[in-house]
């Protein structure tokens, strides 16, 4: 899979500061109780009928070690393109 997009993030002054990318392209103000995680998982799955596809796309969020580390924790929305 080629990367898309990658960067490194710093937080500073505790949960009522500021987390910002080194080169500035995502700045957050934190408040109390920090910030919160979300996740878009996208597939594009060509040669399927979109129901196997649709199916397909729930299983592997279902099996997936990643989805289970996280599940109950950050909120995931399933996207099938």
């Amino acid at each position: 899979m080629k990367t898309l997009y990658q960067t490194r993030a710093t937080a500073k002054g505790g949960r009522q500061g500021q987390v910002s990318t080194d080169e500035g392209n995502l700045t957050l103000q934190l408040a109390e109780g920090g910030f919160g995680l979300t996740v878009q998982l996208s597939a594009k799955l060509e040669g399927l009928a979109r129901d196997a596809a649709q199916q397909l796309l729930e299983t592997t969020h279902r099996v997936c070690p990643y989805s289970n580390a996280i599940r109950g924790n950050v909120p995931v929305t399933l996207v099938l393109e």
